[in-house]
């Protein structure tokens, strides 16, 4: 293989060689090309062209545009998409096939370095005939220069460059190049040589070309007035059509409001018979318990009450100035130091007495004198310190009473707190109880007392519209292919065969007049042909813009409007301009055709930036191409474009996603969504369903069963569940656990996916019949496909005589020929269905049981067999991570969006920015009253733990960071019974049930899934 370079400034190396005898060389086909969206995953995008036109519906633009670079780039070295703006360079290849042989030219993943930038690595090679040779590429291209084909024979969104170049003096030489190289495709006829005689010849031929162009506008006019008519006729008629399809619309709402009532009713009937006892008497034991509890405290409050008032009435008996035992303690200290004068008093005297042999006078009779005040005073003195010390003691006992009684104080203050709370548990009970009562009764509106025949006026109103609507499709079809017809007739008018001949034998003329002077290279000529180029604006504008006329050597175009006015180039409106660049390009391109280069137009979507009028014409032109010999390749993602090409009998290819249509009528109506107002959404089949004839298939997006009416995308979406194959492989309890609406049970669940999968695999079946086949007990497409025709048509037929059947009265009287049909229509499926994953979960008939222990917040916990498994199954899908580090910040559990802001004011925008921010500084900042360093680093935990952890819900992560297990090794390492104890302990609090937010409890199947679900943890690195 030899390596291609696509570099556009100069000419790629795989396009260089020696001159090749170009008379010899042949046309270019593209037979088959294969594009891989997705890195060389399988299946790629894989077409086979044929001659003309090939019209690709790319459905989305990007993939419109990369396919027309796919081929662009490996024909031409022309690049669609912007070199700067290209994620990635999808590889792919192209087989052309020529004299030369078949070539596969291929554009592969990987790069080559360019210096200053990289491309992808382009090959070509030889499928069969001749060897691939250095120069094989361009002589594959006839000797055009690469930079003119990267340009020419690509047509994409135009601008003012594209315009200039096409009358630049560079394309001009180029062009009158290729057309001396190729003389044999230019026809000579019986033109005179002389000067004299060609300006003669040239004069009479645009006499002619102006008097036959004079007698076209007539009957061009005649049919633009036509058409006018056609079009307002048209407008009267989709305006009807649009007052049709408003009362029908209104119409089923009424009906849909009515069938609502009616599932509603039948619903209260089902769960009042299916009450459960049990669950009042758990409640009365609950509420036992805690009346028990409360009055143990309020004893225990009556106690400390009464100890209160005891210490309360020994203060009161004290005098205030004992209170404090500061002033005893002063006067203590006085008392203390006259004792001590005392005693040094006393000490002295009975030292004299130690020393009578000093004094000759008799120490005797002064005794008593001396010491008996000194012993009374002394005496005085402890008497009084012992009053003081009495004192403080009181003061002293006085303190720790009224400690006691601060401490009882704040005792009672939380009894009373505990008591509150028991109490608002208690109240909780019992609007939990009545809360359930009252869902269980479903008290709903009363249906009207004439349903049943307003409901049969209802359905004849249905019917008549539904008529009239089909007429009023019939007309506008029939006025649309009138004004084809007419817009067919008028471009017709430039294609005479006479005009085309005359306009041939002008161009010769010019050429040989052209040739007989002395030309430079300033007047080197035109690029394209005049006559061309005006009969291709005059079909892109509706007949607006009649003429181009080339001023400067070519180098300038103006063109002539339909009053005959002349306009400038630049003076054109933006719209305009891109048709005068169409036109020239197009006409280029036939021009370089007649000379024997007919190499494939690429086509990259030119359409979006044209109005719709212009849009389809330019089809209808690029048609006519293709019919002339010319290979086209249109990659389109217009829907207008693909309709208007598709009403001529033009085949589409198509690729990309499947198609919406523009306008669908509903065939069946959607279940219930169980929400505070329910509203019935009809399923909209696609008139470009599956060949299988199955209403669904698994790749269906899962808003076409809208059992949430327009909410039903966002709320599936928000779980994980984006297709009608997500919903089949969930389990039912996880859907209810992660939908957390009122009514919504697994039981509720599984009956949905018994419809779907019904839709799916059994073709030729509505959403009613799958209704009316479950009602009879048809549980999934084994007992449907081993059903006796018979015994069912017998059960579907006394379902519908019961009450409960009451709502699809419309389909009595079916025949037992359809129900056989569905029966022979299951079995033909049998072993496609039997495959899956969900076939295996519902063998044998082995739905659901509703269990009598229903849930809080209206539930019916369920299970399979009787038990309910404890870890979810392993199914196809991988484990899906609710939260990653780039996740915008308001994702992140307890956050919403009021704190969100407050977060993003102060730089955190995502769940990355959350997790690495400081806890303090960030409180700091956001200097909010509820928002502590704490509660940040709560919250980091809550974020970390849903980015490593799979699966988990928001509620999940809060109640397990609530209990203390903030890493995923923890929840991991941990039994099950000893995280639901944790569990129930932290619920109990006010936080948890915060956390709990009134949704259901988790329970021991619950925990075991967050354990499990931790066991398949990932880094944080890797979120």
């Amino acid at each position: 293989m030899f390596v291609l370079r696509t570099e556009l400034a100069t000419t790629p190396a795989w396009m260089q060689g020696p001159d090749w005898d170009l008379r010899k060389s042949p046309a270019m086909k593209i037979q088959h090309l294969a594009f891989d969206r997705y890195e060389g995953q399988d299946p790629r995008i894989a077409l086979d062209l044929t001659n003309g036109l090939n019209v690709v519906d790319a459905r989305q633009p990007l993939l419109a545009r990369q396919l027309a670079d796919l081929v662009g780039h490996v024909l031409y070295g022309a690049r669609v998409c912007d070199r700067d703006a290209i994620v990635h360079d999808h590889p792919g290849y192209v087989d052309v096939d020529s004299s030369l042989g078949r070539f596969r030219m291929e554009r592969h993943a990987d790069r080559a370095n360019r210096g200053t930038y990289t491309e992808p690595r382009l090959t070509v090679a030889p499928l069969e005939g001749h060897h691939a040779q250095p120069g094989t590429a361009r002589q594959l291209l006839k000797g055009l220069s690469p930079e003119v084909a990267a340009r020419l024979l690509v047509l994409r969104r135009s601008d003012d460059d594209q315009l200039q170049w096409l009358l630049s003096e560079s394309l001009a030489t180029e062009l009158h190049r290729i057309e001396r190289v190729h003389p044999e495709h230019v026809e000579s006829r019986d033109i005179p040589h002389d000067a004299s005689d060609l300006f003669t010849t040239r004069d009479r031929l645009s006499h002619q070309i102006e008097l036959l162009l004079a007698e076209k506008r007539r009957s061009s006019e005649a049919l633009e007035a036509a058409i006018s008519e056609l079009s307002l006729e048209y407008d009267a008629a989709q305006h009807r059509h649009a007052e049709c399809q408003h009362e029908l619309d209104e119409v089923l709402a009424r009906l849909a409001e009515l069938e609502t009532q009616l599932r509603y009713h039948e619903l209260s009937e089902f769960v009042g018979r299916t009450a459960d006892e049990a669950y009042h008497q758990d409640q009365q034991s609950l509420l036992a318990d805690l009346d028990e509890e409360i009055a143990k405290w309020r004893r225990a409050l009556a106690e400390l009450e009464a100890r209160e008032a005891q210490i309360r009435q020994q203060l009161s008996q004290r005098h205030p100035d004992d209170s404090s035992p500061l002033l005893p303690l002063a006067d203590q200290r006085a008392a203390i130091m006259v004792a001590h004068r005392l005693v040094a008093d006393l000490d002295s005297e009975v030292a004299r007495y130690a020393r009578p042999s000093d004094s000759h006078a008799c120490l005797c009779r002064h005794t008593h004198a001396r010491l008996h005040p000194l012993v009374d005073t002394l005496g005085q003195q402890i008497e009084k310190l012992a009053g003081l010390v009495e004192q403080y003691e009181a003061a002293v006992a006085m303190d720790q009473l009224k400690l006691e009684a601060a401490h009882l104080e704040r005792s009672q203050q939380e009894l009373r707190a505990t008591i509150d709370h028991l109490l608002d548990r208690r109240q909780s009970r019992m609007r939990t109880s009545r809360a359930r009562n009252k869902v269980e009764g479903l008290d709903v509106q009363a249906l009207p007392k004439d349903w049943q025949r307003l409901r049969e006026d209802l359905e004849n109103q249905r019917g008549d519209l539904t008529g009239e609507l089909e007429e009023a499709d019939r007309h506008i079809h029939s006025l649309l292919s009138r004004r084809d017809r007419l817009h067919h007739e008028r471009a017709e008018l430039m294609n005479d065969a006479n005009l085309v001949q005359l306009r041939q034998d002008l161009d010769e003329v010019t050429r040989r007049i052209e040739t007989h002077a002395p030309r430079s290279a300033s007047t080197i000529g035109y690029s394209v042909a005049p006559w061309r180029a005006s009969d291709i604006l005059a079909k892109l504008s509706d007949g607006r813009l009649r003429e181009v006329r080339l001023a400067e050597g070519g180098r300038q175009a103006t063109v002539l409007n339909r009053h005959g006015s002349t306009i400038r180039q630049s003076d054109l409106n933006e719209v305009d301009r891109r048709l005068l660049s169409i036109s020239l390009q197009l006409a280029a391109v036939a021009g370089v055709a007649q000379w024997g280069l007919r190499l494939p137009l690429v086509v990259a979507d030119p359409f979006a930036e044209l109005p719709a009028a212009e849009s389809a014409i330019l089809a209808l032109v690029l048609q006519d191409l293709g019919r002339a010999g010319h290979q086209v390749l249109v990659s389109t993602s217009s829907t207008a474009v693909v309709d208007r090409l598709r009403s001529t009998g033009q085949a589409i290819l198509t690729v990309g996603g499947p198609q919406t249509p523009s306008t669908s009528e509903p065939v069946t109506t959607g279940l219930r969504a169980f929400q505070a107002k329910t509203i019935t959404t009809p399923i909209e089949v696609e008139e470009d369903q599956e060949d299988n004839g199955c209403a669904l298939s698994l790749d269906d997006s899962i808003d076409r069963f809208a059992v949430f009416g327009e909410d039903t995308k966002q709320l599936f979406s928000a779980i994980g569940i984006h297709e009608i194959r997500d919903l089949l492989d969930a389990d039912a309890d996880d859907v209810s656990h992660a939908l957390d609406r009122t009514g919504i049970s697994g039981s509720i669940v599984e009956l949905w996916q018994t419809h779907v999968a019904m839709l799916v695999y059994v073709p030729d079946l509505t959403l009613h019949d799958a209704q009316l086949l479950t009602s009879a007990g048809v549980r999934n497409l084994q007992q449907l496909a081993d059903a006796d025709a018979e015994e069912l048509h017998e059960a579907m037929e006394e379902y519908l005589a019961s009450p409960r059947g009451v709502r699809y009265r419309s389909r009595q009287g079916m025949g037992l020929r359809q129900v056989s049909r569905w029966i022979a229509n299951a079995g033909s499926t049998r072993a496609r269905w039997a495959s899956t994953p969900y076939a295996s979960r519902t063998a044998n008939g082995t739905t659901r049981k509703v269990s009598q222990a229903p849930a809080p917040n209206g539930r019916r916990r369920s299970s399979t067999n009787g038990t309910r498994r404890a870890v979810p199954s392993r199914k196809e899908r991988p484990l899906r991570f609710r939260l990653s580090r780039k996740s915008p910040v308001v994702d992140a559990p307890s956050i919403g969006p009021k704190t969100a802001k407050r977060l993003q004011k102060v730089g955190v925008q995502t769940v990355a920015d959350l997790l690495s921010a400081d806890c303090d500084a960030l409180a700091e900042s956001l200097d909010v009253r509820h928002i502590n360093a704490e509660t940040l680093v709560t919250w980091q935990h809550q974020a970390q733990l849903m980015c490593r952890v799979p699966e988990l819900l928001a509620r999940d992560v809060q109640v397990i960071v609530g209990c203390g297990f903030t890493t995923p090794e923890g929840i991991a390492s941990a039994k099950a019974s000893d995280l639901l104890e944790f569990a129930k302990s932290y619920l109990a609090t006010p936080e948890g049930a915060r956390a709990l937010r009134n949704g259901e409890a988790p329970d021991l199947a619950r925990v075991k899934k967050w354990i499990y679900w931790a066991e398949n943890r990932r880094e944080l690195e890797a979120a």
